[in-house]
C-alpha cells in the first residue's frame, strides 16, 4: 500500500508538469488515484476535480505573472462553465459516460491533427481578441459539463479549442488555466451538493504534489519556443485520444 501511495504521489508531480506546461494531464489523474489509492471511479473523478481548484490558482498566478492570461475570454469562458459543472455531475450520477468518452476522444484527436496541421505558430494578438464572446460562451459551458461530467478538468478541451480560434499557445494556456479554476470549482460545487464523493485526505496529499509539478511545468513552457510548446500539445492530444478509444 505505501509502495502504491508513493507511486500515486510520483505520477501526482509528472500529472503537474503535464498541467503547468501545456495545461492538459489532469485527464490521467483519475486512473492514478484509482489504481495507486484504491478509491472508486466515481471518488476518483472528485476527487481529482477537486485538487484542479488549488492548481489553476497557482498556474494562473505564474502565466499571469508572464502576461499570458486573457481575463476578459477568461471571464466569458468562465460564465459558460459555472452553470455547466452540476449539470456534468448530474450526467454523471445519470448515466454511462463511455459514448460522450468516445466523443472526446476523438476531439481530442481532430484538435492534435489540426494543430500539427498548421504551418505557422504565431498570429496577431488582434485577432483573437474579435472571438466571439457567444462562442467563447458555449465552449466554457461545455468545458464545464464535461468537467463535471469526467472530472478531468478544463484544459483538456479549453486549450485546443483557444488555439483553433486562433489564441497564442501560452496565452491559450495560460487562460485555459484561469478557466479552469471556475469548470473545477463549479463542479465541486456540484459533487459536494449531489453526492458525498470526495476524499478529502488524498485530495489534500495528491494536490500538492500537483502544485510542486505545476510550478515546474509552468517554468518550462515559458523556456521552449512556441513551435516546440505547440507540437508536445498536438502529440499529447493525439497520444490522449488514442488511449481513451482504446481504453
Amino acid at each position: 500500500m505505501l509502495i502504491d501511495a508513493l507511486a500515486g504521489i510520483t505520477a501526482a508531480v509528472l500529472i503537474g508538469i503535464l498541467m503547468g506546461a501545456i495545461a492538459i494531464g489532469g485527464v490521467l489523474l483519475p486512473p492514478v488515484l484509482i489504481y495507486a489509492f484504491d478509491l472508486s471511479v466515481r471518488d476518483a473523478m472528485a476527487t481529482s476535480l477537486a485538487t484542479f481548484i488549488f492548481i489553476a490558482v497557482v498556474a494562473t498566478y505564474l502565466y499571469n505573472k508572464r502576461g499570458n492570461v486573457d481575463i476578459r475570454s477568461g471571464l466569458v469562458l468562465s460564465l459558460g462553465s459555472l452553470p455547466g459543472g452540476p449539470i456534468g455531475v448530474k450526467v454523471n450520477l445519470a448515466m454511462a459516460e463511455q459514448e460522450l468518452k468516445l466523443l472526446l476522444s476523438f476531439f481530442l484527436l481532430f484538435a492534435g491533427f489540426y494543430i500539427l496541421s498548421q504551418r505557422y505558430f504565431r498570429v496577431k494578438s488582434e485577432k483573437k481578441r474579435r472571438t466571439s464572446p457567444l462562442v467563447l460562451l458555449f465552449v466554457g459551458f461545455c468545458i464545464g459539463v464535461a468537467s463535471g461530467l469526467t472530472g478531468i478538468g478544463g484544459p483538456l478541451l479549453s486549450v485546443p479549442a483557444l488555439i483553433i480560434l486562433k489564441f497564442p499557445i501560452l496565452t491559450a494556456i495560460g487562460t485555459s488555466q484561469f478557466n479552469m479554476f471556475f469548470a473545477a470549482l463549479s463542479g465541486t460545487a456540484g459533487n459536494i451538493l449531489y453526492s458525498s464523493s470526495i476524499n478529502y485526505s488524498i485530495g489534500f496529499l495528491v494536490g500538492g504534489a500537483e502544485i510542486v509539478g505545476v510550478v515546474i511545468g509552468a517554468k518550462t513552457a515559458h523556456r521552449i519556443g512556441d513551435e516546440k510548446l505547440k507540437k508536445l500539445l498536438a502529440i499529447t492530444c493525439i497520444a490522449l485520444g488514442v488511449w481513451m478509444i482504446f481504453r
